[in-house]
């Protein structure tokens, strides 16, 4: 934003070094070994505040926001095993609550500064701040934005985990529900639909608390 509003930040060597490194292989080789490490060695709160820092660093001074894609790209695969929400109930980093506290307000940093870099070129043309309209298919991308985190929002297993992480751990609604509709399926067969679900990438030890679980709503 502060490069497209003020051209002549265009000859100062920091920005244009950076500029450069957002453009190398190097930077993309930074973000694969950040996702990496955290994924190895559960570090993601450190990284979500590197891949913070680097958004933000895109958002304000890169020539476009390309550099962001490979943050969102490897940004899903920073969760390590051992701190996976959805197979580490209650064990998972995830749940304490300094760690909430800190991950909302890495994302609220993050959607205000996506949102102001959105007006300000939808405002401001990439060269010397002409006004523009609006792109053609912004509100198709907003509208599909939209469906993907609001989808399933009257559900009765719908929550803010959902939006948040995707496929949650299925509450006893969802499988009485899941059983109306499956009333020929065997209860092994549902047994093994659930945690299928429920420890899609995980580990031999989720299978195994997963298939000691009673179900009586089933």
């Amino acid at each position: 934003m502060i490069y497209e509003s003020c051209p002549a930040l265009g000859d100062n060597k920091f920005i244009q070094t950076l500029q450069r490194f957002f453009r190398s292989v190097w930077y993309q080789a930074v973000v694969v070994f950040l996702m990496v490490a955290s994924n190895v060695f559960a570090l993601e709160l450190p990284v979500f505040y590197l891949y913070l820092l680097l958004g933000l660093l895109t958002l304000l001074f890169a020539e476009d926001t390309l550099p962001l894609v490979p943050v969102f790209v490897c940004a899903y695969m920073t969760i390590s095993p051992e701190n996976n929400p959805a197979t580490h109930v209650g064990e998972s980093a995830f749940y304490d609550k300094a760690f909430q506290v800190q991950f909302i307000v890495i994302l609220a940093v993050a959607v205000l500064a996506i949102a102001a870099r959105l007006v300000h070129s939808l405002v401001f043309s990439p060269t010397r701040a002409e006004r523009r309209g609006c792109p053609a298919l912004s509100f198709g991308f907003l509208a599909l934005g939209v469906s993907y985190v609001l989808g399933g929002l009257f559900s009765p297993s719908y929550s803010a985990k959902t939006a948040l992480f995707g496929l949650w751990r299925s509450p006893p609604s969802a499988r009485s529900t899941i059983s109306s509709i499956t009333p020929s399926i065997s209860a092994a067969r549902r047994r093994t639909i659930f945690c299928g679900f429920s420890c899609s990438s995980a580990s031999a030890s989720c299978w195994r608390r997963c298939a000691s679980t009673s179900f009586p709503a089933w």
